[in-house]
């Protein structure tokens, strides 16, 4: 979870955000995500995040989380990231 968490903040903003494509530095003062953020996802039977691993080592590289809202039969796309080092 956390590695989670440190991904999709440093690929949001800081200075290692400043390496990727998108990056919310000037526009967002907090971060994206935190611990309990990440759990509650986890733990909702309508949410899943999707993690990416360099198959050569355990380094996170990425993350999408997709959620079905079972009422009107829709997915949404969130807490997508990607290492901004790549």
């Amino acid at each position: 979870v956390e590695s989670i968490v440190e991904l999709v903040n440093q690929s949001y903003s800081g200075e290692k955000a400043k390496q990727g494509w998108t990056n919310e530095n000037g526009l967002v003062d907090r971060p994206r995500t935190n611990i309990d953020k990440i759990l509650q996802i986890i733990n909702d039977d309508e949410q899943v995040i999707l993690i990416f691993f360099d198959p050569l080592s355990p380094t996170l590289l990425g993350c999408i989380g997709i959620e079905h809202k079972s009422d009107s039969g829709l997915a949404f796309l969130h807490t997508f990231a990607v290492r901004p080092d790549l």
